[in-house]
C-alpha cells in the first residue's frame, strides 16, 4: 500500500453564472494551512495547479517533511498578495 498524507486547504470560490445551465465561472482565493501560503484563482485549473504545488511528498523523517512543507514554491505566491514577501517601500 502507497503512502497516506492529510493535506488542508481553505478554499473561498466565487461562482459567476449567467443564470443559464451552463456552468459557471470559478475564481477565488486558496490558503495552504500547512505553509499559510495563499493566491487567488481564476478557475479550477489555477486551484488544482496552486493545490498540487504545495503539496509534495518527503520519503524522509518526518522533522524533514515538516521543513519540506514550509518551502514556499516562487511560482505560486503572487507578489501581490504573498506573506512572504516584504512589503514594497515608496
Amino acid at each position: 500500500m502507497g503512502q497516506r498524507r492529510i493535506e488542508s486547504f481553505l478554499v473561498r470560490v466565487i461562482i459567476e453564472s449567467d443564470g443559464a445551465q451552463q456552468p459557471g465561472v470559478y475564481r477565488g482565493r486558496v490558503q495552504s494551512i500547512a505553509n499559510g501560503t495563499t493566491a487567488q484563482f481564476t478557475g479550477l485549473a489555477d486551484l488544482a495547479t496552486f493545490i498540487a504545488a504545495n503539496t509534495t511528498f518527503v520519503a524522509a523523517s518526518p522533522s524533514a517533511a515538516v521543513e519540506a512543507s514550509m518551502v514556499v514554491p516562487a511560482q505560486t505566491c503572487p507578489a501581490t498578495i504573498c506573506p512572504h514577501q516584504a512589503p514594497a517601500t515608496a
